[in-house]
């Protein structure tokens, strides 16, 4: 195996276990709920890893550019749209709202990409845009931590439409200020 083809492995893998975190989402029991926990560790690190490896073995591609973050958002909708079928949220549908408002900055950024492009520019990424990751995928692995223990703690299991909330509240903010930080930029750069 040719090590400049992890970043690319760790990309594809992403997607290809994003119906796997669904489904063991959906057939709940203690044991999928450790490994919906083990694949949602899976997609923050092998975002992490490759990114590292792309630049680590000068195996950054254009392919890998658009690779990279796409995958991140098929897993992070698999995630979101997992979050949806917990029965506690059927009595708290404005979550719904939460996560259509997380969901919505990243296509307002990827819009904006796809024009700078169409123009010959490019919208650079933003530490915004890193920071907004990061929180996301700690808020998802904090909520998946605390619905696993919720198998054997009563106040873990009271506690995870709290921690979800919280979750969700803090990816919201975080997203709405990486979204006006793109903005400002793009508006910026346009000038």
């Amino acid at each position: 195996m040719n090590v400049r083809h992890i970043p690319t492995m760790l990309s594809v893998g992403r997607v290809a276990l994003s119906p796997l975190f669904l489904l063991l989402f959906v057939l709940d029991s203690p044991l999928n709920r450790a490994l919906v926990l083990l694949i949602a560790g899976f997609f923050e690190l092998s975002d992490i890893l490759d990114g590292y490896f792309a630049r680590r073995f000068k195996a950054v591609t254009d392919a890998g550019k658009l690779l990279d973050p796409w995958s991140d958002k098929i897993a992070h909708t698999a995630v979101f749209l997992a979050m949806l079928t917990e029965p506690f949220v059927a009595s708290m549908r404005w979550i719904l709202l939460l996560i259509f408002f997380i969901m919505l900055r990243d296509g307002i950024v990827d819009h904006m990409r796809m024009q700078f492009a169409a123009a010959g520019k490019v919208l650079a990424a933003r530490v915004s845009g890193k920071v907004k990751t990061i929180v996301q995928g700690t808020g998802i692995l904090i909520y998946l931590l605390v619905r696993t223990l919720a198998n054997w703690s009563p106040h873990a299991k009271e506690l995870q439409p709290l921690v979800l909330i919280v979750a969700l509240g803090v990816m919201l903010t975080v997203s709405l200020l990486s979204l006006l930080d793109y903005l400002v930029a793009g508006l910026k750069s346009r000038s």
